[in-house]
């Protein structure tokens, strides 16, 4: 007897849940399995890690992907050693070989990533290391100003608040940025001053350069997407935290200052772009898809990339779309991940016995 066509449906819907469970599962063991120790660790007081013990967890970590810039890691280092709050650590991401002149040891825990890892790769395992409650995420070579982290710390008592976005000055430019929106599946960097007429408040995010982070509620969304490059995993984590509810804001007493990094090729500039607008199409109309393919058009007869970047960024995005499938199913992880999230603040709310002060938040 042949099986009726709703008994197919059936199936398929069975088989495509258990794909979905089994490729969260996947993704939260990834990330998750070195926090279980922590937590483990936690409850008696001491975390150890490569050999070195912590007593009384620090209420900060500072976490540095150095990403190859050995030079500019050491010169901003300087600057954070001298203005970091007692209550704190450093730990240094490293993808590349390290000689370690000064031998910062004593002053820096030095975490290992693969081999070539990306940004976000980088960051999501500084994540894992790190002990502190709060994070704060800095670029290699950025440079703080004196009780950087003060005012942020306070925010953090608002149970609904997950990220905050420094001032960030880029020296060559003479620019002050409060953060970045995503305007039709683009970043757009904000001028602090243009806070308050801000029209996409709900997709606000801070700068891959300076920005703090609870640890646990970036740790429930499993970390960084690391198939973005890290403007674009930032704001992708971002979109996340909005969508469950979670407040992202701006402390402009946070100021830290850096140098511009140079851009990436144009190939990957278009397949970072065309993964994120993958990610987050399903709110996207065919007139915003019509929109966003004309918009393409100029740098391919001498926009301002050039004809040849044009090109490079145009098969950049059509990479990006041969793999249109594991964006489709990333957007039902992620959905179940954002519902960890939003009950993880649920659940800090109800744990808090007072109404907070509302925070500085652009998402309100």
């Amino acid at each position: 007897m042949q099986p009726t066509g709703e008994g197919l449906g059936a199936d398929s819907r069975r088989l495509a849940t258990d794909n979905l469970n089994s490729s969260l599962q996947k993704r939260r063991e990834y990330l998750q399995e070195c926090c279980v120790k922590h937590f483990l660790a936690a409850r008696d007081g001491i975390v150890a890690t490569n050999g070195l013990e912590l007593r009384n967890m620090p209420r900060l970590s500072i976490v540095i992907p150095v990403m190859g810039r050995c030079a500019a890691f050491e010169a901003g280092l300087v600057s954070v050693l001298s203005e970091r709050p007692s209550d704190c650590e450093v730990v240094a991401v490293l993808n590349e070989p390290y000689d370690n002149p000064y031998e910062l040891d004593d002053e820096v825990r030095f975490v290992h990533a693969p081999s070539g890892a990306g940004w976000a790769a980088c960051a999501n395992r500084g994540l894992l290391a790190a002990q502190g409650e709060i994070v704060n995420l800095l670029d290699a070579g950025v440079k703080v100003d004196a009780g950087w982290t003060d005012a942020v710390i306070a925010q953090f008592r608002d149970p609904k608040l997950v990220a905050v976005s420094s001032r960030t000055r880029v020296l060559e430019k003479r620019t002050e940025w409060a953060g970045q929106t995503v305007e039709s599946g683009r970043l757009r960097k904000v001028k602090a001053g243009q806070l308050r007429r801000l029209r996409h408040k709900n997709t606000f995010s801070p700068l891959a350069a300076a920005g703090f982070y609870r640890r646990e509620d970036v740790v429930s969304v499993c970390g960084l997407e690391e198939d973005l490059p890290a403007e674009l995993a930032i704001a992708d984590l971002s979109l996340r935290i909005h969508q469950a509810s979670g407040h992202v804001a701006f402390e402009s007493t946070a100021k830290v200052s850096c140098v511009a990094t140079p851009d990436k090729s144009a190939f990957n500039q278009g397949l970072g772009a065309e993964r994120f607008f993958l990610m987050h199409m399903d709110g996207v109309s065919l007139s915003g898809l019509t929109v966003r393919a004309l918009r393409g058009l100029p740098s391919l007869v001498g926009g301002r990339f050039g004809p040849i970047s044009g090109l490079a960024r145009l098969c950049g995005r059509l990479a990006a779309w041969l793999n249109v499938g594991k964006a489709r199913e990333g957007r039902r992880v992620r959905a179940a991940l954002i519902s960890d999230l939003e009950a993880t603040i649920d659940q800090r709310l109800r744990a808090t016995d007072h109404s907070p002060s509302r925070p500085r938040s652009v998402a309100a």
